[in-house]
């Protein structure tokens, strides 16, 4: 027996998230590379955390898959 619907729903949306993040994270390294005085340190140390962050949505994407994280029916019904 497969993944139940809403474990399925679940896994994509972190996976997704954790895309996004990696995609803000290459965005503001283009955007400090035009701008004149940037605090690199301080960029670098942002996009950091994003990649961190998006790490920890792979994981939890992952502990979904195994079963491990379950979203009930009802609480999608309660989200949507």
């Amino acid at each position: 027996m497969g993944p139940k619907k809403p474990a399925v729903g679940l896994k994509r949306d972190l996976k997704d998230i954790a895309d996004n993040l990696e995609l803000v994270s290459g965005e503001l390294s283009k955007l400090a590379e035009r701008i004149d005085g940037v605090d690199i340190t301080a960029v670098l140390n942002l996009m950091s955390m994003l990649y961190n962050d998006a790490d920890k949505l792979r994981a939890y994407a992952a502990e979904v898959k195994e079963g491990r994280i379950v979203r009930a029916r009802t609480e999608l019904k309660s989200i949507r």
